[in-house]
């Protein structure tokens, strides 16, 4: 009886020494130790974090988007027909203006009074008439009109031809106008126009000269 009871203490201590010595080898080698979970998140939190030498590289080589500037669209410029004059300037605030006549067209012949340079009292009245031949299409009918194109009107207003005249024929164009009151030498162009607001033809002038000198030489 003595006997067994030794057996079975020392049985007991050999597998309390081995049950032991199991536990300290699992400690120690379990991959899952508070010291591995430690390095692993130190190394992701290094990982995440940019430097500031990495912060100043990718300012350096980053490149902002340029906002393109706003463009205009150029304005539309009204001008005359390439057989017109070649002194005739742009016409583009001829509101009663709406296009050119498709059949119309009239050539210059002669000044019949005004003859470029003539000499005029400051704000004297006078009559500009000019000799123009229909080399057009299309006759030309009473609600036909000269209208002021560009330099000075000398206060001339948009005037009724009120005659008919066939292709072919020559006619005399009249408009009325008033010398200015300041001394110098002054021109005015102007252009026939239909019923419809369409201009044609040549365009024509009046030049003059104002001074209160009457001994100015007058042109012949």
């Amino acid at each position: 009886m003595k006997s067994k009871l030794i057996h079975f203490f020392i049985l007991a201590i050999l597998l309390s020494a081995c049950g032991q010595t199991a536990a300290e080898t699992t400690d120690s080698e379990s991959p899952y130790s508070l010291e591995i979970y430690t390095q692993a998140a130190q190394a992701l939190t290094s990982a995440v974090t940019p430097t500031k030498e990495t912060l100043l590289t990718l300012k350096a080589t980053s490149t902002p988007t340029a906002t393109p500037a706003p463009t205009q669209t150029p304005l539309p410029t009204v001008t005359l027909p390439a057989h017109l004059k070649p002194y005739a300037t742009p016409l583009p605030y001829l509101t009663n203006v709406t296009g050119y006549s498709a059949c119309g067209n009239a050539d210059y012949i002669s000044d019949i009074t005004i003859k470029d340079g003539t000499v005029l009292m400051p704000g004297e009245p006078f009559k500009k008439i000019w000799r123009l031949k229909n080399t057009g299409n299309c006759a030309w009918h009473e609600n036909y009109s000269l209208i002021f194109v560009s330099g000075y009107s000398m206060d001339g207003e948009t005037t009724i031809i009120n005659q008919y005249i066939a292709p072919g024929e020559e006619a005399k164009i009249t408009v009325s106008l008033i010398a200015p009151e300041t001394e110098g030498t002054y021109i005015g162009y102007w252009i026939l126009s239909d019923g419809a607001g369409k201009v044609f033809g040549e365009t024509i002038y009046v030049q003059i000269v104002v001074s209160e000198d009457e001994t100015e030489e007058e042109p012949e």
